[in-house]
């Protein structure tokens, strides 16, 4: 592999070789924290917009009403939203660590 300067952004194909040469199990820990947190997230926001009788379609412009959705939701919510964070970033975090050691 070629040795770029600092300043310059690596290409995808780089990348992409970088990521391959991970083992099959690292690569799993990457995928199930990002599918984790996406799928967690949606759930929990469909379930805390249908708590509070608004579409969940709504949540999802970019208008005052898609930010009310965010910032309406209760404590225990919040709470797995932390938590739903923790997780992911624990799993996609040990996958990027353990092929290092």
């Amino acid at each position: 592999m070629d040795i770029k300067p600092a300043n310059e952004l690596p290409s995808f194909e780089t990348l992409f070789q970088s990521l391959m040469l991970l083992p099959t199990a690292n690569i799993l820990a990457i995928v199930a924290g990002f599918a984790l947190w996406i799928i967690g997230g949606n759930i929990l926001g469909y379930r805390s917009m249908k708590r509070r009788g608004t579409s969940y379609s709504k949540s999802l412009l970019p208008t005052p009403s898609g930010l009310r959705a965010v910032f309406g939701m209760n404590k225990a919510e919040w709470l797995l939203m932390i938590i739903l964070a923790v997780f992911s970033l624990s799993l996609i975090s040990w996958g990027i660590s353990s092929a290092y050691h």
